[in-house]
């Protein structure tokens, strides 16, 4: 049993273990070391695609789109249906007497109770078109703020691609005038 155990142990570690990379040839990249080349439009595309900043900026619009929803259903008359089903005792007698036993468990009977109302805004002084006004601009606003958030992120990636073009051609113009670049 403890032979057994070891061997599988000693498999079971053997397997887990990483193995040595094999010889890299002069001419060959290694896989972590190869890089995607993208021009700026593509760039621009994936980050505006991926980016967490105009992400949430979008899922500010839907939510704003709901409060605009809860806005137009302002003006829709409201119901309400209430029922109500409950057990009913044998009562017998009058409010002094009574030969029936108040905290018996036995039911005897159901009583059903129900009512609906409705209500309608008649006069709301402008509350409203007003509401509804409100969120319309908002979702405008909230568009306004994913279109800010987009071009921050544009804007930052192509700085990023100015500081890389950048750092291309600074040795080479700094090497030309005889100096040392580091």
């Amino acid at each position: 049993m403890f032979f057994r155990l070891t061997i599988l142990l000693g498999l079971t570690l053997a397997a887990l273990t990483p193995r040595a990379a094999p010889a890299q040839t002069p001419g060959s990249v290694a896989p972590a070391e190869r890089r995607i080349r993208l021009t700026l439009e593509e760039s621009l595309r994936a980050a505006l695609v991926r980016s967490p900043e105009v992400r949430q900026a979008e899922a500010e619009i839907e939510g704003v789109r709901g409060k605009q929803l809860q806005a137009k259903g302002l003006g829709y008359p409201q119901i309400e249906l209430t029922t109500v089903l409950g057990p009913s005792p044998r009562a017998r007698g009058d409010q002094v007497s009574s030969p029936d036993d108040q905290y018996s468990p036995e039911i005897t009977g159901v009583f059903v109770r129900g009512g609906l109302e409705i209500i309608q805004p008649v006069f709301t002084w402008g509350l409203i078109r007003n509401a509804r006004l409100a969120a319309e601009h908002g979702v405008r606003a909230t568009k306004a703020g994913v279109d800010v958030k987009s071009t921050e992120v544009a804007l930052r990636v192509k700085l990023h691609d100015e500081y890389v073009d950048f750092t291309r051609v600074a040795p080479a113009v700094g090497a030309r005038r005889g100096r040392k670049v580091r």
